[in-house]
């Protein structure tokens, strides 16, 4: 009788390998966040509309802007000073200025490494809610930082400048933080010597 090469080789009720079990557990954790955000793609305009409202909340919560939500879709409008009075200005959550297309690859590369690493799922996973609300935020300070700059600038100068530059710069801030934030939580702990 020879010993097995490994114990999650060793056979457990049913027949079933640990190993197969496990993996079996990687592939449907890889297939609902997958599933998870093909479905959050197909309803993008929910999810940029649920954007536009926390954007709304987060300029009249920081600032003390007057907001007003659109009746319908990712709309809405924040009045900054003009001329001795309020002016509104819309600004429409689209997709390409949506966190939506900034969490959904931090999905698929979670999915990934389900099924080919081992690294712990309950660290994927809170390396993937971690990612996407620091994506959301960092998105959502945007909109604060555009509302700021049109109050201060005017809308030309100010939108301009906010959404083209400076709102540019903290993206790609908020997506190097983030992808560090990910290795952090998600890398395998150094063995101990």
């Amino acid at each position: 009788m020879s010993a097995s090469a490994h114990p999650a080789d060793e056979p457990y009720g049913g027949g079933l390998t640990r190993r197969s079990r496990t993996d079996g557990v990687r592939m449907t954790v890889a297939l609902v966040v997958i599933l998870g955000a093909l479905l959050t793609m197909a309803e993008q305009d929910w999810y940029r509309t649920a954007e536009a409202r926390f954007a709304a909340w987060a300029v009249h919560g920081l600032l003390g802007y007057a907001v007003i939500m659109a009746n319908s879709g990712p709309t809405f409008f924040f009045g900054y000073h003009a001329a001795h009075s309020t002016a509104y200005l819309g600004l429409q959550v689209s997709l390409a200025c949506s966190s939506v297309l900034l969490v959904t690859p931090a999905a698929f590369a979670t999915a990934v490494m389900a099924v080919v690493s081992t690294v712990k799922l309950n660290r994927l996973l809170l390396a993937l809610a971690a990612t996407v609300v620091l994506i959301t935020g960092i998105n959502l300070l945007r909109f604060v930082l555009i509302a700021l700059l049109v109050d201060a600038w005017g809308p030309e100068t100010g939108f301009g400048w906010a959404h083209s530059f400076f709102g540019s710069v903290l993206t790609l801030a908020g997506l190097g933080g983030a992808t560090y934030l990910y290795y952090r939580l998600a890398r395998r702990p150094a063995a101990r010597s």
